[in-house]
């Protein structure tokens, strides 16, 4: 009866169910936990946190898991030693975070748009930034910059919000564009500087610095390095011997050199030389009217340059999917540039690759794409003269309508299926990108698509996906479109929300490279003057300067630092490509070749 009664009670008592808490993950020593309420990620553990690649869709787990708005504090504990690439990029309500002296290197892009962070403290010890790792931090006011490190990697503090900078005596290279646009900074000093190099406009666009005084140690004074820094009025440079590229300061900036003699000697720098070679400007001295009769010219020259009227590309008709033609006698107001001209033809013909190329300019309900019908026609040429593809293996499509780009993928499959796994592919579309405003996945927008009828598009993912079945030995994407809903020639598609939109990137499946025009919420703008897509003329340009003898990763890396440069050249925005490579393929696809 009392075991009865006993087995009763037991039955009765509330039942405690008690389950062990999950571990999370972000290196192999390395965990996460984030409070909701507080909005507060803590990092724990020893060794190095992961590296993440948002455009390999390797992202963060707080990133994946859409949380990442929702975290304003982040503590990093001690043990912890370094912070991976991507890691908390697009966190853009992040305000602290606590870095411990035990981090000694920083990943790129780490802290990439994280819009609200205001203030960050370095660690004492840290060796190591890596490039754009608080790029666009808009709201960042102050950074100290540890003396342990050597160098200021590219990009790594551009488009802050920096009043004062002091670069430690350890520095001996500021990279290209590591300042460029902090609108607001006006102090920039080097105490006991052993500083060699100051990269292409390392401190462009920084329009509230009004002097600066560069150290005697320095060599190197890169291109458009204080260009645009509208209210640079004096700069002191401390080394007569110093190598000053083109463009370095703002016309008119009084640039004034340490000589042997007492006398302080005044320079008017060649702020507007149109020669690419570095110059070697020896101190001469200049009288006040000399300075302002050059003053009253060069605005003459601006004022009579603004007064020509712009080129307009000639109207085409549409073209059906056809081989390339032989290139046509240019009528007289055809504009031609310089990778129009002086094709490399090869004397070797590659059977084996299939090439479709579309260039959409033409479109029946939205904004037409400038020079887009020209970039594929060149390309064309160069596929079948420079890369020597059979011209009965290319599929040249100017304003393809969704069928037509279903029936080039198609052609493609066919051919690959022909060649038995021995044929290689490149897919290469110039035109309109958008993104699906609830999904923010990418599409291509065929030239009889609505930009707010996603069912008229064509999904990335699915021409990946159809790619990527394909039996073919590589894959090669070139694609000179923005997916953010922005028009190659700035502003935004009729049919868009009227903001940029941060697309998901598609994955690279297979054996694919994809190389895109664009990132995120950019626009892939138009070169203008050279009649093309600023990443197709850099693309024809790589092409004919090595003959088509360019490994992918050589080919990567140039578009990436040559349309980056240009774009602040010509728009003062940013634009840069990306290249996505599948997993396959690690890190061999830097050494794949198109021919």
């Amino acid at each position: 009866m009392k075991k009865r009664l006993l087995i009763l009670l037991l039955a009765l008592l509330p039942v405690v169910v008690i389950t062990a808490k999950k571990t999370l993950w972000c290196g192999k020593n390395v965990t996460y936990e984030f409070d909701k309420v507080t909005g507060t990620l803590t990092i724990s553990g020893s060794g190095p946190m992961k590296d993440y690649s948002y455009y390999n869709g390797k992202t963060a787990p707080w990133l994946k898991n859409k949380y990442q708005n929702d975290i304003k504090v982040i503590i990093i504990k001690e043990g912890v030693t370094s912070i991976g690439d991507d890691a908390f990029r697009y966190c853009e309500k992040l305000e602290s975070i606590t870095i411990p002296q035990s981090v000694t290197s920083i990943g790129s892009l780490a802290f990439l748009e994280c819009r609200s962070l205001k203030s960050v403290v370095l660690p004492d010890k840290i060796t190591n930034i890596e490039g754009s790792a608080f790029e666009r931090c808009y709201e960042l006011t102050e950074i100290n910059i540890p003396s342990s490190l050597t160098t200021i990697k590219g990009s790594t503090f551009s488009n802050c919000n920096l009043i004062s900078v002091v670069i430690p005596s350890n520095i001996t290279t500021i990279e290209d564009f590591a300042f460029s646009r902090n609108k607001n900074l006006v102090s920039v000093t080097f105490p006991n500087s052993h500083l060699t190099t100051i990269g292409d406009y390392a401190f462009h666009y920084c329009i509230a610095l009004k002097s600066i005084t560069i150290p005697s140690s320095i060599m190197s004074i890169g291109r458009k390095a204080f260009n645009d820094c509208k209210s640079l009025k004096s700069v002191n440079i401390l080394n007569n011997q110093v190598s000053i590229k083109e463009e370095a300061f703002p016309f008119m900036t009084i640039v004034r050199r340490n000589v042997e003699s007492a006398e302080e000697k005044v320079l008017i720098a060649k702020a507007h030389s149109n020669s690419s070679e570095e110059k070697r400007h020896e101190p001469v001295i200049q009288k006040k009217e000399d300075i302002l009769v050059q003053q009253a010219a060069a605005t003459q020259q601006k004022t009579h340059l603004k007064s020509q009227p712009d080129v307009q590309p000639i109207p085409q008709k549409k073209l059906t999917p056809q081989p390339i033609a032989t290139p046509q006698v240019a009528q007289p107001k055809t504009v031609v540039t310089n990778v129009d001209l002086n094709i490399f033809v090869s004397n070797k013909v590659d059977r084996n690759t299939f090439a479709v190329i579309i260039g959409n300019e033409k479109y029946d309900d939205e904004a037409d794409v400038p020079f887009a019908e020209n970039d594929a026609k060149i390309f064309g040429e160069y596929c079948q003269k420079t890369l020597g593809i059979s011209e009965k293996h290319i599929r040249l499509i100017t304003n393809a309508g969704f069928n037509d780009i279903r029936k080039a993928v198609s052609w493609l499959k066919q051919g690959m299926e022909a060649y038995g796994g021995e044929g290689r592919v490149i897919f290469y579309y110039a035109g309109h990108g958008i993104p699906d405003e609830k999904t923010q996945n990418a599409y291509l927008l065929p030239s009889d698509g609505i930009g707010n009828d996603i069912e008229s598009a064509y999904s990335l993912n699915k021409l990946y996906q159809a790619l990527s079945e394909l039996p073919a030995q590589s894959v090669t994407v070139f694609l000179d479109a923005c997916f953010s809903g922005a028009k190659r020639e700035g502003g935004m598609l009729a049919s868009a929300r009227g903001v940029a939109i941060k697309a998901k990137p598609a994955e690279a499946k297979g054996k694919m490279v994809i190389f895109t025009a664009a990132q995120g919420d950019e626009t892939a703008y138009p070169f203008k003057s050279q009649r093309h897509g600023m990443f197709t003329y850099y693309l024809l340009k790589k092409l004919q300067e090595t003959k088509g003898l360019v490994t992918l990763g050589e080919l990567g890396d140039y578009l990436k630092r040559e349309v980056k440069r240009e774009s602040f050249d010509e728009n003062s925005k940013m634009q840069t490509p990306t290249v996505n490579a599948s997993p396959a393929l690690q890190t061999s696809w830097r050494t794949m070749k198109l021919k």
